[in-house]
């Protein structure tokens, strides 16, 4: 039952700590983001969005993969707090 109860706990743990890790990346991504000026590269973004060209210009890809990461993270958050009332609970005053 100790085991059980401990492993439950852990789990219950990592996941919190998970979505929480993800919660700061996607903050973190969105300030850098928010520095982005996309009229300056707008012909190119519309080339790469828009045809499917590879980015020549290596400060518009990093920004476009910034983007991508920030979107991405959030669709996982969104997927995770969708499962999150499946997650085991901590369990507390059982000994």
């Amino acid at each position: 039952m100790t085991t059980e109860k401990r492993d439950t706990k852990t789990i219950a743990g990592k996941f919190a700590e998970a979505l929480g890790n993800i919660e700061c990346a996607i903050m973190y991504l969105g300030q850098v983001n928010a520095e982005y000026d996309p009229e300056e590269h707008a012909d190119d973004i519309r080339l790469v969005v828009d045809y499917g060209l590879r980015p020549c210009n290596p400060v518009m890809d990093f920004w476009l993969q910034a983007e991508q990461a920030e979107d991405a993270l959030k669709a996982m958050l969104r997927k995770l707090q969708r499962v999150e009332p499946l997650a085991p609970k901590e369990k507390e005053g059982m000994g």
